[in-house]
């Protein structure tokens, strides 16, 4: 496992629903920290739709939004279809970054409007090798 692996953890006799390991480190993900997870995302995706000018033939996602427990860096996890514009849409949003922000800092009234790194998610591709190598055994 890598530093920088993320593991998803259910645990069923807690109430705050969502952990994560980090650099080897639990981090509880308050409630406060969920509903800013899917405001930003919602608000983002917004954003993106009236301000960002992107290809025609390209659909971009925002799959989910993860940001750090102290507020101040947001990872933002998007799908782009088809594939071949997968570089072409992160550099266009990485590019609108300050834009982005700015928007969003308008939007979402916080203490802190955290930092945006966009990344590709690429879980649908992990999931669908898995899913192959699984056919494979069976």
């Amino acid at each position: 496992m890598s530093k920088n692996a993320i593991i998803p953890l259910l645990i069923t006799h807690c109430p705050i629903p969502y952990y994560y390991i980090t650099h080897y480190h639990i981090y509880i993900m308050s409630e406060r920290v969920l509903k800013l997870n899917q405001l930003i995302k919602n608000q983002l995706g917004q954003i993106i739709i009236r301000e960002i000018e992107l290809p025609n033939e390209c659909l971009v996602t925002i799959t989910r939004v993860e940001i750090t427990p102290d507020i101040k860096v947001a990872k933002i996890f998007i799908s782009v279809l088809p594939e071949n514009f997968r570089g072409t849409a992160l550099a266009i949003l990485r590019k609108n970054n300050k834009t982005l922000y700015t928007q969003l800092k308008k939007q979402v009234k916080t203490k802190f409007t955290p930092n945006l790194q966009f990344l590709i998610d690429d879980q649908q591709a992990y999931a669908t090798e898995i899913d192959k190598l699984l056919d494979e055994i069976s």
